[in-house]
């Protein structure tokens, strides 16, 4: 509310209303229009929508929203913006010294649920099933590899890539 088109405030309304432990008061439609307005050719949002859908049982749909995160101009996943927005939380909330504030920030942000366990859940039962949905998972997956500023994203990309491959019965390449 303070600021919608903030791409890291929404990114992180987008998160906290996402998954199994999401409140049930949480507008997750509403913030992700608002997501793909401030943030749309980041592949970060596109495969959140994608693990939404999915989750919602729209497959078609999910599978429509991993195809445009396989197509995005860049991904990010907000990392060091996080833990910089925590630490600028706590200066202003605390006496905590810089090297005390960012400590706490890199632990209150890896404490944050990810959601790259549902992407690579995601894509594995799926390209099993539909060989669509292991080409755009590798997609994905090479796009944020050669595109993802943070390390973690990358990794998460390799898993991808490897999980499509795997599933779709192309051991040689997934090797």
């Amino acid at each position: 509310a303070i600021d919608p088109t903030d791409p890291l405030l929404v990114w992180r309304a987008v998160q906290m209303c996402s998954g199994r432990e999401a409140p049930a008061r949480c507008l997750s439609r509403d913030w992700e229009r608002q997501l793909i307005a401030v943030d749309g050719e980041n592949s970060e949002s596109w495969i959140q929508i994608a693990a939404n859908r999915y989750a919602e049982g729209d497959v078609d749909s999910a599978l429509m929203a991993l195809r445009r995160a396989s197509t995005a101009a860049e991904s990010r996943a907000y990392w060091p913006e996080t833990v910089e927005m925590i630490e600028r939380g706590l200066a202003a909330s605390s006496d905590f010294t810089f090297p005390e504030r960012a400590n706490m920030a890199f632990g209150f942000a890896a404490a944050i649920p990810s959601s790259y366990y549902d992407h690579y859940v995601m894509c594995k039962d799926q390209s099993q099933k539909d060989s669509e949905w292991a080409y755009a998972c590798l997609a994905y997956g090479e796009l944020v590899e050669a595109r993802g500023k943070e390390e973690m994203s990358v990794s998460h990309a390799r898993s991808m890539q490897w999980g499509a491959l795997d599933a779709s019965g192309e051991k040689k390449r997934a090797e």
